[in-house]
């Protein structure tokens, strides 16, 4: 089972993203979070399915 903490994957993508203009990383965070929540879903979907 894979446990990802929300803001700890937030706060190592906003250090990768950090050189970039606020705005631009802004949209990456959140669709990188989105992504992240999808996968979080899927993995639940497949741990019910043991």
């Amino acid at each position: 089972i894979v446990s990802v903490e929300n803001q700890d994957f937030l706060d190592l993508l906003h250090s990768f993203l950090s050189y970039e203009d606020d705005s631009r990383a802004k949209s990456e965070l959140e669709f990188m979070s989105q992504k992240l929540e999808t996968l979080k879903a899927k993995l639940a979907d497949v741990v019910k399915a043991l």
